[in-house]
């Protein structure tokens, strides 16, 4: 599996960032399936220690799995991590399971088409 497509990051908490790219994502006609919530395994053994993620302790990172469904075939993971209330997302590929090409397309769309609905408060950049 590798990273694949980088959206845009956005500066607000995890659980909202999630909650909100769910609610565009249904706009789109897509079903979103919220696959599980974590902190990362070594921000959580060693609380205080320096996050391997972004150099700073305690260590705040959350990471939440989205599974976004289609018309049809297996579903595109959608990883939402966050921290310091600043939430990146990126799509995790399996060029095993292939996804529908235009889900690639749609999920430009929700963070791209003012017509979806508001920005959760804060901000939003393009990532590099």
């Amino acid at each position: 599996m590798d990273a694949g497509d980088r959206f845009p990051t956005v500066d607000v908490d995890c659980q909202i960032a999630a909650a909100w790219v769910t609610y565009r994502l249904e706009k789109l006609g897509l079903r979103v399936l919220r696959s599980f919530d974590l902190r990362t395994a070594a921000c959580v053994a060693n609380p205080e220690d320096p996050c391997p993620h972004h150099g700073t302790g305690p260590c705040n990172c959350q990471m939440v799995v989205l599974l976004v469904y289609g018309q049809a075939g297996p579903p595109l993971s959608l990883v939402a991590h966050g921290y310091d209330h600043h939430t990146g997302f990126y799509v995790v590929d399996d060029p095993s399971h292939p996804t529908e090409p235009e889900m690639h397309d749609l999920m430009q769309r929700a963070f791209d088409e003012p017509s979806l609905g508001a920005k959760p408060a804060g901000s939003v950049s393009h990532a590099a």
